[in-house]
């Protein structure tokens, strides 16, 4: 009777290990889509960043270059001419101005979402060696059992 009772634990060990082999092989395949989705989302706020930063970079380009263009024709060409250059080249700063001040947001959303993914990144890689540690302790339970 001893050893059927033996018999009738082992077996069912065994199914209980298979049973938590299956879901941690599941576990397994959801955190690897997940880690490639969090990847993507890095990749993709990485990119929208530098184009931010590059817009912004281009608007403070035409800004100065804007502004020591004044300064180059107003000594050159009549008082009338000059002023006329001067208030179109105040709209286009103005314009400039504001478009820069638009970007702002953008960016900060832009650095906000580019932090979450690499949070979740970070997360990931906790999740990755809970999983590992739990396969570590299966194993040597499985080894101690035979």
């Amino acid at each position: 009777m001893g050893a059927l009772h033996t018999q009738t634990v082992k077996e069912g060990s065994k199914e209980y290990f298979h049973s938590l082999k299956s879901i941690l092989d599941q576990l397994e395949a959801s955190q690897l889509i997940i880690e490639m989705k969090a990847y993507d989302a890095i990749n993709s706020s990485d990119m929208l960043l530098n184009i931010i930063k590059e817009g912004i970079q281009s608007i403070e380009v035409l800004q100065s270059n804007g502004e020591e263009k004044g300064i180059e024709t107003e000594e050159i060409e009549s008082k009338e001419s000059s002023l006329h250059k001067f208030n179109s080249l105040e709209k286009n700063q103005t314009r400039r101005c504001q478009l820069k001040e638009i970007m702002k947001p953008i960016l900060e959303a832009a650095n906000i979402s580019n932090q979450v993914s690499r949070d979740i990144e970070h997360e990931i890689a906790n999740q990755r060696e809970i999983i590992d540690v739990i396969k570590c302790k299966l194993k040597y339970n499985r080894a101690a059992n035979k």
